[in-house]
């Protein structure tokens, strides 16, 4: 598998998905301006209704801000050989108690932190020049996207863990 290939698995993968998402951030932020329009021309909804239409309008916001990120792969560029990459990305899962059977140099699979936390689809890969990897947030149904930053927060984390075994390695 090259690079452009494990870009192109994760777009087929979350296509009709990412279209759905936007779709309803925008009917939310929608919903918003008509019940502030409503808010505005009827003076008498003012006291049921304006905490509404401002959380909507701030939640269809915050979700399209977040929805550019939910796609974000992570790249780390590495001259080591490929043998290598797959001690240390091995070493990285068993450190985060992870069993999983590669697919050649592509890794993929579902991680939990804890029983009650919402899953995470992880997507690992690495040929000769860079160590890829992409976290999509995942809810009990396939869905949603409002994780309240546990997503960037296990990105990070797994970065972070990678920059080192490649840095000591």
């Amino acid at each position: 598998m090259t690079a452009v290939e494990f870009e192109e698995r994760l777009k087929r993968r979350t296509r009709f998905e990412r279209y759905y998402y936007y779709l309803l951030c925008l009917a939310i932020t929608g919903t918003s301006f008509y019940i502030l329009w409503q808010i505005r021309t009827r003076p008498q909804f003012l006291n049921r209704w304006l905490a509404m239409g401002t959380f909507c309008f701030f939640l269809g916001i915050y979700g399209l801000f977040k929805l550019s990120n939910r796609y974000k792969i992570i790249s780390v560029a590495s001259d080591k050989s490929l043998p290598q990459k797959k001690v240390i990305i091995e070493r990285l899962l068993s450190e985060l108690s992870i069993q999983v059977v590669p697919d050649e140099n592509y890794y993929s699979f579902t991680h939990r932190r804890k029983w009650w936390g919402s899953p995470f689809d992880v997507h690992l890969f690495y040929d000769e020049q860079i160590v890829s990897f992409s976290i999509q947030g995942k809810d009990y149904s396939d869905g949603g996207f409002l994780d309240l930053g546990e997503t960037e927060r296990l990105r990070k984390k797994i970065a972070k863990k990678l920059k080192e075994h490649l840095e000591a390695a």
